[in-house]
């Protein structure tokens, strides 16, 4: 073969494998917010593969490999779709807890287009859990009688403000609320056991010390008192409820993701609550009996709470006394924690209550990612709402 048919032919395979471009919009966001990917350059319905390397905030490796074929233009475009982020799997031999991603205040997520195996082309983008603006103020028991963190814009304009209640874990997570706190809503993260001049267990835990916290959060500048939610997960969801139930006048506004549908018990063991000093009773949970607007939300795969199930009743219950104003969705498919989890990040479909104890919080991957995703416009809306 001549020189010039060699030439000719490189030029003929350079003409028919363009350079592979690749961007990500917008380079920097909110977890919450969608970022979209955009890959240029193959051939017209060539199968490639998109990965999404992170660290979590303990350095470790989590990924995600997501196949897409690329259009006649040979593009592929990923908006209205954020697999490649909420289907992420800790790199290893060991599950991972996606609360350690949820930590990281701050994340360089690099994504790959994987060419027969070699990668083509790189971008990276930055994800935050929370608003350069917004300020954690903490409380202890010690100094305000209260254990948590109050995240606010100071200086911002008085605006419905959101009361954050974990579950049975005990402590208290700032993530969610900072992140409220980001898209305008103040949020207090209040612990109520497990935590320093607190109860070490959830037993006997008083709803006095949630109707302070209550006057505490409506008392900040930053806080309309006369729209304040109160949003719990599991435990902390039923304990929204009785809140509304029992404190109409601090709180106009409920939330409650995957709660039963009564009040349990103490754990390990006896009474979970208290008001007056007496037993809160072992009863269905009062929402035919809260006047505020409220959300509810369960999860139909959910392994740690039967909350699909329990939230129906819960919505059965309500409507039939005429409470058109206590609304709520089961994810079919979706696991614990549905409803105040994030978007956009692997679902956590385990939870590790100590340090290499793993436990199924149930769903399938596809299930949390979808719920989540559907279920977090849902609670902003509503709050904006109230």
């Amino acid at each position: 073969m001549t020189r010039w048919a060699i030439a000719s032919l490189c030029v003929a395979a350079l003409a028919t494998s363009p350079r592979v471009t690749i961007s990500v919009e917008p380079a920097a966001a909110l977890v919450d917010q969608p970022v979209v990917v955009r890959v240029g350059g193959l051939h017209a319905r060539e199968r490639v593969l998109l990965q999404a390397t992170t660290r979590d905030v303990a350095g470790r490796v989590w990924r995600s490999r997501v196949a897409y074929r690329a259009d006649r233009r040979g593009m592929v475009d990923t908006r209205g779709d954020m697999r490649l982020a909420w289907s992420m799997q800790r790199v290893g031999s060991r599950p991972g807890n996606a609360d350690h991603l949820v930590l990281s205040n701050r994340s360089t997520v690099t994504v790959s287009v994987l060419r027969n195996g070699t990668t083509a082309a790189r971008a990276s983008f930055e994800r935050r859990t929370v608003a350069a603006d917004v300020e954690p103020l903490e409380l202890t028991f010690a100094r305000d009688g209260l254990v948590g963190t109050f995240y606010r814009r100071p200086g911002s304009a008085a605006h419905t403000a959101v009361l954050a209640l974990g579950g049975s874990a005990g402590g208290h997570s700032g993530a969610t609320a900072a992140l409220l706190a980001s898209r305008g809503f103040p949020t207090l993260s209040l612990g109520y056991f497990a935590e320093p001049g607190l109860p070490p267990h959830l037993q006997n835990i008083p709803l006095e010390y949630f109707q302070s916290a209550l006057r505490r959060l409506a008392a900040q500048p930053e806080v309309d008192p006369a729209r304040i939610v109160v949003a719990g997960v599991s435990r902390g969801g039923e304990l929204a409820l009785l809140l509304a139930s029992y404190y109409p006048e601090l709180v106009h506004g409920a939330v409650a993701c995957t709660t039963a549908a009564r009040v349990l018990g103490g754990d390990p063991s006896g009474r979970a609550w208290t008001i007056a000093g007496s037993p809160v009773p072992f009863e269905v949970l009062p929402v035919d009996r809260i006047a505020v607007p409220t959300l509810i939300t369960g999860g139909g795969k959910d392994e740690i709470i039967d909350s699909g199930p329990a939230t129906e009743q819960l919505l059965e219950l309500a409507h039939a006394h005429g409470r058109s104003n206590v609304t709520g969705h089961v994810y079919r498919d979706a696991g614990h924690g549905v409803g105040c989890a994030f978007p956009n990040l692997p679902a956590p479909g385990i939870a590790e209550p100590r340090p290499g104890t793993f436990l199924s919080l149930g769903g399938t991957l596809a299930g949390n990612g979808r719920a989540s995703a559907a279920a977090w416009p849902r609670l902003l809306r509503f709050l904006a709402a109230v």
